[in-house]
């Protein structure tokens, strides 16, 4: 095995609008799983790698579970900019079932459901799977490995294995049929768009592809957004007991409920299972659920949301931060502005104890913003209410505020932690 750590790191990064897993193998070697990014930007989590590993110029893999934006979103970027050995994709990726599909929607301008949560302009995601279609090309010594159930990958010489659980042939199926029916319900007689058919809602979630990562007796499930359908046709397929206790799990589907399967959970997770997920803060169904954090936090110790605020409003649940924010000095104007007007210390985060923010009782001045926008690092002067709801991309500390790391050696030992300070917690019951 190469040199490295000998250490599994997983990192989770979610401020809401999207989620990236970056795997760091024990040999030193990274991949990514899945990538997010807002218009006119690249991923947020090139940054984290350019910044923590500025001499990397070489990813293992690249994975796309499913094709909804929040998870592809900026995928060729990470080709252009590494060279990447291996590129795994839900298997309707390389199909025209698949490309067909989006190319028809952007034929007709209709915009996928996540695509106007966004608010990205419709054919988003037609186009960028475009651009990842040349960029893989363009690589030429690419490896391409479809995510289909019951296939191994071995990564640093066989000490660690990548276990595909979903989807299987069952489920693969199920989905390239709607996606086909769907193609043809775009058309009305011959290449004429039916103007009347609303495709937007189209389940992808049925696409995606969940993993199992292997090292020694540590175990990381990664289910991205499979929902219950997939975790039925393995459990149909495999039985009762389809995964072996693990002791990290990046929750799928952002907490909902449909992403919970009771068979699932009861033999993948025990009291020393961590358990992270990320928001989905833009859609009118925002995530995770009340109902769906209830039903997982029996199984595990503790259950990390990448965004504590959008958790708390979405769940209706008391998300508390664990991680004190880094210091930095209130501007002097600012001061002065409170001095005046003691009620604009329930704007300040460091003043939520004496002053707790109320929305709505106090506008934050014009000045604050302006000074917001010259100098973004303000914004975390700013309570989380006001900071962390609807976050962008453009703004420092991304990477870090929105980001669950953890360093894993081969025994199961959490031996290295880093909890952003706008992750939310809740221990398990």
């Amino acid at each position: 095995m190469a040199e490295g750590n000998r250490l599994l790191g997983v990192h989770v990064l979610g401020p809401g609008f999207g989620e990236t897993i970056i795997i760091e193998l024990p040999n030193g070697e990274f991949g990514v799983v899945d990538s997010f990014a807002a218009r006119f930007t690249g991923p947020p989590a090139l940054e984290y790698l350019r910044v923590n590993h500025p001499t990397l110029t070489k990813l293992k893999f690249v994975a796309l579970t499913h094709p909804h934006a929040d998870h592809c979103m900026g995928m060729s970027h990470y080709f252009d900019k590494f060279a990447v050995e291996e590129f795994w994709y839900f298997h309707s990726f390389a199909l025209h079932t698949c490309m067909g599909f989006f190319k028809a929607m952007h034929a007709k301008k209709t915009e996928d459901a996540v695509e106007k949560a966004l608010d990205l302009p419709s054919g988003s995601v037609w186009l960028d799977a475009l651009k990842l279609r040349d960029a893989v090309d363009k690589q030429c010594t690419v490896h391409p490995r479809s995510l289909m159930a019951t296939k191994t990958i071995e990564l640093c010489g066989g000490n660690v294995t990548a276990k595909i659980l979903t989807p299987n042939d069952t489920s693969i199926w199920r989905y390239n049929r709607i996606l086909a029916e769907t193609t043809e319900k775009l058309l009305d007689d011959g290449p004429k768009l039916d103007a009347n058919w609303d495709p937007s809602g189209l389940p992808h979630n049925q696409a995606s592809g969940s993993i199992l990562f292997e090292y020694g007796q540590t175990r990381i499930l990664l289910m991205a957004d499979a929902e219950d359908d997939l975790w039925t046709d393995l459990t149909d397929e495999q039985g009762d007991v389809p995964i072996p206790k693990v002791n990290f799990i990046k929750g799928a589907h952002h907490g909902s409920e449909n992403g919970y399967q009771n068979k699932i959970y009861n033999c993948a997770a025990d009291k020393s299972t961590v358990l992270v997920l990320t928001p989905f803060n833009r859609h009118k169904y925002p995530l995770p659920t009340c109902d769906g954090i209830k039903r997982l936090l029996p199984h595990v110790r503790e259950i990390y949301c990448t965004n504590s605020v959008e958790a708390s409003k979405a769940s209706g649940l008391a998300w508390m931060c664990t991680t004190t924010r880094p210091s930095l000095s209130l501007p002097p104007e600012w001061v002065a502005d409170c001095r005046a007007n003691p009620k604009l210390l329930s704007l300040l985060d460091n003043q939520q104890t004496a002053h707790p923010f109320q929305g709505g009782s106090i506008v934050v001045p014009r000045k604050w913003m302006h000074n917001c926008q010259k100098r973004p690092d303000l914004l975390q002067l700013l309570c989380p209410p006001l900071r962390n709801s609807k976050v962008t991309a453009h703004r420092p500390n991304l990477v870090d505020e929105f980001r669950v790391s953890m360093k894993f050696d081969d025994s199961g030992n959490v031996v290295d932690q880093y909890i952003g300070w706008g992750v939310g917690h809740l221990s398990g019951t």
